[in-house]
């Protein structure tokens, strides 16, 4: 509720939000077990 009265008042878009519900979703899963490095080789 909070987030989507934020959404109108500032006028976020949906892909915007949607890249950020994935992102904190990929951060639950993971739980911090990825290190820094184990992201970097993945990007490579």
């Amino acid at each position: 509720m909070g987030m989507s009265t934020l959404a109108d008042c500032i006028n976020l878009d949906k892909e915007y939000l949607r890249r950020r519900a994935d992102s904190i979703a990929s951060v639950k899963r993971t739980n911090g077990r990825l290190r820094f490095e184990q992201i970097d080789k993945r990007r490579q």
